[in-house]
């Protein structure tokens, strides 16, 4: 498998994996870098590269926008990801992206 380019599975088992991680996270009260998340659901297993970051905001934004367009009653803690520098979780955490429904327009 391309680790630049994954397939829709890789992405999805990606997902399921930060949705399990994020959950245990909260309930530790502990945090996670961008780094450690990407290794720890299997994105880098030939060491990070500088394309692993936008690989992983992509995948949160995915998330967050599955989160949206389902409405579930417990979000996920995105704030338990955090900057390995600051230890605080990146601005992006906090922004939401539009979700455009093909099948509507």
């Amino acid at each position: 498998m391309n680790t630049k380019k994954p397939d829709t599975l890789q992405i999805m088992q990606w997902m399921i994996a930060t949705t399990a991680i994020m959950r245990v996270l909260e309930e530790k009260n502990e945090t996670i870098t961008y780094g450690e998340l990407a290794k720890a659901i299997g994105m880098t297993p030939d060491g990070w590269k500088a394309y692993h970051r936008g690989q992983i905001t992509r995948l949160l934004n995915s998330l967050a926008a599955v989160e949206r367009k389902f409405t579930v009653t417990t979000p996920l803690p995105y704030k338990r990801i955090v900057n390995a520098a600051t230890r605080k979780p990146g601005a992006g955490m906090y922004t939401h992206n539009k979700i455009i429904n093909i099948a509507a327009a």
